[in-house]
């Protein structure tokens, strides 16, 4: 029997939704999944699915790294 994961609190986005989010194109996230800055969760060979969690700290990240740079610049 494979590994049982448990889902139940997190909430899952398409690549279409997390390319409109990031406003990236969908082959820029292929790329940054493939660079390790973002993780999918595969569960099927053709569904993959991207944890909002995940993606609100890497906006997040962003943004702070944005002000920082606008404060060096002040």
């Amino acid at each position: 029997m494979g590994k049982r994961r448990n889902f139940d609190n997190d909430e899952f986005l398409t690549p279409d939704e997390v390319a409109d989010l990031l406003k990236i194109s969908k082959t820029t996230l292929w790329r940054l999944e493939k660079k390790g800055v973002i993780s999918a969760i595969s569960f099927s060979r053709k569904i993959k699915r991207y944890r909002r969690k995940e993606l609100e700290k890497i906006l997040e990240e962003m943004f702070r790294c944005q002000r920082q740079e606008s404060e060096k610049r002040k």
